[in-house]
């Protein structure tokens, strides 16, 4: 079940340790394609609104043609992010991934659409994760569905994250790199445990829980989210 951040100023937190090479993605369903908003983030201890090091994957309302952006900064104003050719649409499920290594940052918006840049590298150890937050702008917060939402410890390929957008479970890519998945509220009812990394969420605003986009998910035979 997605959480349901609608009602604004509602995300998830959680303490982690991550330095290097990063992917993320996760089903989304935004109810605007007017605002800039943070899907998932890692960033260092805040060092100030518009200036911290992160990484992050995020809806792109703000930018020309409503793209999906992967942002990257060293604690420095503007930072790097990389946007996709497409964009997304309002209270509409699509699919968000992005990557970052020590050069490239990329996007993707339901598998496809890649969009690159040269990436910031954050000299700190990012220490904490959001879902629903956006790493420099405190009122930049989600507002919509977020599902599935998933942090790996390498840079996922152009056909890994379109088997992910074709409904492929994160236990299906890469689970050995695999650092955090968040099914929220799925095989052990409404929560916000993470079940492979221990980096269990912190909620704020009392988010709900909605209903999963009417997609055709391939799950491991192991089990089902």
């Amino acid at each position: 079940m997605p959480l349901d951040t609608s009602s604004g100023g509602q995300y998830g937190k959680a303490t982690i340790s991550h330095s290097g090479d990063v992917s993320m993605a996760c089903w989304f369903n935004s109810t605007s394609i007017i605002n800039g908003w943070g899907l998932i983030s890692l960033q260092a201890a805040d060092a100030g609104n518009g200036t911290r090091q992160a990484v992050s994957l995020n809806v792109g309302g703000h930018l020309t043609g409503d793209p999906i952006y992967t942002f990257s900064n060293d604690n420095v104003a503007g930072g790097s992010f990389s946007v996709t050719s497409t964009g997304f649409s309002a209270n509409t499920w699509h699919h968000a991934g992005g990557s970052k290594s020590s050069t490239t940052v990329a996007s993707y918006i339901d598998g496809g659409s890649k969009g690159t840049a040269s990436s910031q590298n954050p000299s700190s150890t990012l220490d904490n994760l959001g879902i629903g937050v956006h790493p420099v702008y405190d009122n930049a917060n989600f507002q919509g569905q977020i599902y599935w939402p998933a942090v790996w410890s390498v840079v996922l390929t152009d056909a890994e994250f379109d088997l992910l957008a074709d409904g492929w479970h994160t236990d299906l890519i890469r689970p050995e790199s695999r650092l955090y998945f968040y099914p929220l509220g799925g095989i052990a009812g409404d929560h916000a445990n993470d079940l492979w990394g221990g980096a269990n969420l912190t909620l704020t605003g009392s988010p709900g829980y909605s209903l999963a986009p009417n997609k055709p998910f391939i799950h491991p035979l192991s089990r089902t989210a």
